[in-house]
């Protein structure tokens, strides 16, 4: 995926199980793309923080931008997936330049020291 790619119009997916989902972004292959915006009527989407080449050059400014044109284009719930130091500080800025847009955000794991992955969840 390279920089402008995230900003194509989401490609929204119908009836879809949600375990099915997370199963396929967590066996994905690297540089594999797959959809990430879900359901008809009350739309959730993922932003999966780590191409190593975006986050290097840009940090955060990118996956902020893909978030912000995702609550404009009333997706209910926006979760912000991260894994490794240097990812996770790129999603913690994204959500920090966007929470503004949204009336909930929560972070998993809670505790603040957790270094090994972590998974926003932005709510309208």
């Amino acid at each position: 995926m390279r920089f402008r790619d995230l900003f194509k119009k989401p490609e929204e997916k119908r009836g879809f199980d949600i375990v099915n989902v997370l199963q396929r972004i967590n066996f994905k292959r690297k540089h594999e793309d797959i959809p990430l915006v879900y359901g008809d009527t009350i739309k959730i989407a993922f932003v999966l923080v780590g191409r190593p080449e975006i986050v290097a050059r840009y940090g955060g400014k990118p996956y902020a931008e893909r978030i912000k044109y995702l609550a404009k284009c009333d997706v209910k719930r926006v979760y912000v997936l991260a894994k490794g130091m240097r990812n996770i500080d790129a999603a913690k800025e994204a959500v920090k330049k966007t929470k503004a847009l949204y009336r909930k955000v929560e972070r998993f794991p809670s505790h603040p020291t957790s270094t090994m992955a972590i998974c926003f969840c932005l709510e309208k």
